[in-house]
């Protein structure tokens, strides 16, 4: 029917390489990840090709921190947390609401861990599986539950492998195997990366 009314429909539809979502800095940092250029389209299972791709916004560059245990990872995204509820040295200058941070991790049980570790600071946050985000609490979610949302500051937590985790799980799997793999995490990280508008946290393993 489009076609009736002048507006081609024939031949492959092109990606939008101009992102909206995220800053150019956040961009930057998480095409780095990607190494080769590529990334696995997580919705469509196809790989797609990242050069080329910029954003029409600037912000803040993103703060990676190394950590060498979960508490001091907790700790970290506790501050990181606080900080933006409660901007320190600015006492008329009212945080930002706690559904507007996301906190994500690799996995389920990651995510819960982490959950009842922001209660114990008294933080207000929830566990997010199926459910949308609630109003008045940070939402706590696996990276690939992530996919398709945005929040305005980002605390990536581990970024899914908590020391050689992951690689010590695939090292006797097909070379193929491992490379499909490793693309898939980090198409995911790269997904994390980007949910981020403004500000961007990323606390790492320190031998990672």
């Amino acid at each position: 029917m489009l076609s009736h009314y002048g507006i081609k429909i024939t031949g492959r539809s092109r990606r939008l390489t101009l992102n909206y979502r995220t800053t150019r800095e956040n961009l930057s940092a998480a095409l780095q990840t990607l190494e080769g250029g590529d990334y696995r389209d997580l919705d469509l299972d196809e790989s797609v090709e990242a050069t080329g791709y910029r954003s029409a916004r600037s912000g803040p560059v993103p703060v990676f921190k190394s950590v060498d245990s979960r508490e001091q990872e907790v700790e970290e995204v506790v501050a990181a947390i606080q900080g933006w509820l409660a901007p320190l040295g600015k006492e008329n200058a009212p945080g930002v609401a706690p559904e507007t941070i996301g906190v994500l991790v690799h996995d389920q049980r990651s995510r819960d861990r982490m959950v009842e570790a922001l209660a114990l600071n008294d933080i207000p946050a929830r566990s997010v599986d199926r459910e949308r985000p609630q109003p008045g609490q940070v939402p706590v979610m696996t990276m690939h539950r992530a996919k398709g949302l945005e929040f305005s500051k980002v605390v990536i937590a581990g970024h899914g492998i908590w020391p050689g985790y992951f690689k010590e799980r695939i090292k006797n799997w097909e070379t193929s195997l491992q490379a499909d793999a490793d693309l898939r995490e980090r198409s995911l990280l790269y997904v994390a990366m980007t949910r981020a508008r403004d500000e961007l946290v990323v606390i790492t393993p320190q031998d990672q």
